[in-house]
């Protein structure tokens, strides 16, 4: 399909390339490209001739090459051949949002592919491994990420934003995210931003139509994605995801993104998954039974939760922390330097991780075992006053009652 019809029919492609087709459409059509076959580079005002019949039926044999090679880049086969098709190049990286009952939809995917031995991978595998075995194969060659596949009739706005570390296993990481949104009343509706859906993950393959993974950085997604929640509809903040296989303070990537978000002030809460909540109380039913002599639990120190959180949470040094691509550690440690250096970024992530361990041990899911024994035998002493009480009631009743 090199005709001159077809490339006069493409020739609405304007804006400097800021609005593109499919890559797959393009090499299809023989439309000539970025060297990335990311963008269309035929300008020009539309021909009317371009409107007949035959020339419609070219563009669509085009297409429906395309449709061969990249089975969901057109959904309707009536639809307007030149119709705009969002990729994450040519869409706002804050629009590359999925709700969260789609992020679940995903978990359950790959959940049930594993039980089902469609995937060679374990209940615990991290999210690197999804990323390979899931997200990679079902977007190759699309130029678009998870959410933007699932979403690419609307785009998504993001409404919320999920730092994590990758490290940990997709099972917790669900089941934080999903318990967390329950418990404080944020609805599966809501529009996340989660970068291994949300990036476009093949980029740097050889031969793929891109972006890499570079290129959609350069776009300052996370920036972008921190600055749109306050002026979205609906925006709610930051969650940063706490589980057992991982420290997240170690990620250069999350101690960065949480005090980005504080400094823009968006509320960044902590999710927990109940794997980690057990440890927490594990590690502080330790602390209380080891007492004042083996640096446990004192009565009598003005802090109540002296020597507890050290136990919790390793020292923080976030100039230690990295990222698993040295041109990231690069970039945020130029840009953490430019802003107070690594001591002021340690100071605020300490205050968080202070606000999160406090509001934890204080809350409804810290294992208050003491404070619940005493419950029950207050409960169990109320209980053996009140059938006294009635006893006594039944025999001044029974007196009376014979006395007439």
């Amino acid at each position: 399909c090199t005709d001159e019809a077809v490339l006069t029919t493409v020739r609405t492609w304007l804006n400097d390339g800021t609005r593109m087709m499919h890559p797959s459409i393009q090499r299809a059509a023989g439309v000539t490209t970025h060297p990335r076959n990311t963008a269309a580079r035929v300008h020009g005002e539309r021909d009317p001739k371009a409107e007949d019949s035959a020339t419609q039926a070219s563009v669509h044999a085009a297409r429906e090459a395309a449709v061969g090679e990249v089975t969901f880049c057109v959904d309707d086969p009536n639809q307007d051949p030149i119709a705009f098709v969002p990729t994450n190049a040519n869409t706002s990286p804050e629009q590359w949002g999925m709700t969260i009952a789609q992020f679940s939809g995903c978990w359950h995917d790959w959940d049930k592919a594993v039980k089902t031995r469609k995937l060679d991978a374990k209940d615990g595998a991290n999210m690197y491994e999804v990323c390979e075995k899931m997200v990679k194969p079902q977007t190759r060659g699309t130029g678009r990420g998870v959410a933007l596949g699932l979403n690419k009739k609307q785009p998504l706005t993001a409404q919320l934003m999920v730092s994590h570390a990758w490290l940990e296993s997709f099972l917790e990481l669900h089941q934080a995210v999903t318990t967390h949104c329950r418990g404080t009343n944020i609805v599966f509706s809501t529009v996340m931003w989660f970068c291994t859906f949300a990036n476009y993950q093949p980029g740097d393959e050889p031969g793929d139509c891109g972006p890499t993974v570079q290129e959609q950085i350069d776009r300052d997604p996370f920036g972008k994605v921190l600055q749109a929640i306050p002026n979205t509809p609906g925006g709610v903040g930051m969650i940063a995801v706490h589980v057992t296989q991982v420290d997240l303070y170690e990620r250069l990537w999350c101690v960065y993104e949480i005090n980005e978000a504080l400094n823009l002030g968006l509320d960044v809460q902590a999710a927990i998954s109940d794997s980690e909540k057990d440890r927490w109380n594990s590690v502080r039913g330790k602390w209380i039974r080891d007492g004042p002599d083996n640096g446990g639990w004192d009565p009598s120190h003005p802090d109540p939760w002296h020597g507890l959180m050290p136990r919790v949470f390793e020292t923080t040094d976030t100039s230690q922390a990295k990222c698993s691509r040295p041109e990231d550690t690069a970039m945020i440690c130029e840009r953490v330097k430019r802003s107070g250096g690594f001591s002021r970024l340690n100071k605020a992530i300490d205050v968080f991780r202070k606000h999160t361990f406090l509001e934890f041990m204080t809350g409804d899911d810290c294992d208050n075992e003491e404070e619940e024994e005493e419950e029950e035998e207050e409960g169990e002493e109320e209980k053996d006053e009140e059938d006294y009480d009635d006893e006594e009631e039944d025999d001044e009743e029974e007196g009376v009652g014979g006395g007439g």
